[in-house]
């Protein structure tokens, strides 16, 4: 096998999200001082193949150099942020995830295939990611019936369900890629898509049910308009798609408050979730609005929000975050760090829109996977959470590849 180092460490980053917590009251510390020390022995590794050139150029990398330049302007938030060290913080996170990037890129870049990445890689991991919640709910129906109430039980690999649900959905794009080489096991993906949509359900996550609605469609779309001859494959994934959505709501009933029904018409204003979160990004246009510039500094919002929400404020519990990244980002470092941070996405879409042509199967599993990342950071905070950016580091390093490289030969 050519360049195992170059896959021993691709596949470390992979499993960031799988590591225990190892003592530490949040796992996030354990994940971002393991993706640290990932990144310091990829360096360690370059260094001493100091021969390596191919890829090592990022002025081609436009999401890169983007990602780059939000970070540069969020080290200015130093000037002006209400509390430096929190500031610190966040942009050593920041740099942990650009590093990361870079250093992935690097890694996939020296190999000259990605067959046994996504066989040996990501297709166990989404496999994993799938079977685990799904034998917590056989558990859980084993001795009650299931509602609403049991979904965050479903957690099982990540500290909460939305997160669970939004990484599941992320990664099942790149079933598409997998068929591309595993075409004689198409029954085997359709049967895990089918069972992802069950879980997906069953976790009751509405940012993923419309993630993954959303992105389908419009790789349905741009298949439709540049690829046609690829339609019956697709059309095969959204019908399993609908098919376990469908039987999942019937085997909860339509009075179950787990059910996709009563989750997506939930979302009004009586919903006290829906309500908090209107709530939030109230807050956090206003604050843009009056400070369009100059925000209170990357990392701080946790700080301000106190002030906005002190009449909402209940058991001493702190929003920390506004539930949508990039009003968060605007709130912290004005609307040129929003504005920034959506580039990175457009840009990423737009990227591998162009290369349907060449790779076809590539790009519709990275459009699926940026779009569900896109519509989770509109609902969550994908970007306090190492196992999500480290799968936005993928994508980032997988468009450039996409981009440079025709690999569906």
């Amino acid at each position: 096998m050519e360049n195992k180092l170059n896959y021993c460490l691709i596949l470390l980053y992979l499993i960031t999200g799988f590591i225990p917590n190892l003592g530490a009251v949040d796992r996030i510390a354990t994940h971002w001082l393991y993706l640290n020390l990932i990144s310091v022995l990829s360096i360690v590794f370059f260094i001493y193949k100091s021969n390596s050139k191919e890829g090592l150029k990022i002025s081609s990398n436009k999401p890169l150099i983007i990602f780059l330049i939000f970070f540069i302007w969020s080290i200015l938030s130093l000037f002006y942020s209400i509390n430096i060290t929190e500031s610190l913080i966040s942009l050593i996170r920041l740099f942990s995830v650009i590093l990361a990037t870079y250093l992935i890129g690097l890694h996939l870049m020296e190999i000259k295939s990605l067959k046994l990445i996504f066989i040996l890689f990501f297709f166990p991991i989404l496999i994993i990611e799938i079977l685990l919640p799904s034998f917590k709910f056989f558990q859980i129906i084993s001795y009650v019936d299931y509602s609403f109430a049991y979904a965050n039980d479903l957690k099982t690999f990540t500290p909460n369900k939305n997160i669970t649900a939004a990484i599941i959905t992320s990664h099942l794009g790149f079933i598409f890629f997998i068929k591309y080489y595993l075409k004689k096991f198409e029954w085997l993906l359709l049967i895990l898509v089918f069972i992802a949509s069950c879980v997906i359900t069953f976790i009751s996550a509405r940012a993923s049910i419309i993630g993954l609605v959303l992105s389908l469609s419009l790789v349905y779309i741009i298949t439709f308009l540049k690829k046609k001859e690829n339609l019956f494959f697709l059309r095969k994934v959204i019908l399993v798609v609908g098919t376990g959505f469908f039987l999942s709501s019937l085997y909860l009933g339509s009075n179950n408050d787990a059910s996709i029904q009563n989750r997506l018409t939930s979302i009004n204003t009586d919903d006290a979730s829906t309500n908090q979160r209107i709530r939030f990004y109230k807050h956090g246009i206003k604050h843009m609005i009056n400070n369009p510039i100059i925000g209170i500094g990357i990392g701080n919002w946790k700080f301000k929000s106190i002030e906005y929400d002190s009449k909402d404020i209940q058991s001493y519990i702190v929003p920390y975050h506004l539930h949508n990244d990039f009003l968060q980002y605007g709130a912290e470092t004005g609307f040129i760090g929003m504005f920034l941070y959506l580039l990175l996405f457009l840009i990423l879409l737009l990227i591998n829109i162009k290369r349907i042509d060449s790779n076809y199967f590539l790009s519709i599993s990275l459009i699926i996977s940026v779009t569900v990342f896109f519509v989770d950071s509109n609902l969550n905070f994908p970007h306090h959470r190492p196992i999500m950016m480290i799968l936005l580091a993928f994508i980032i390093a997988l468009t450039e590849l996409n981009r440079v490289r025709n690999i569906e030969k």
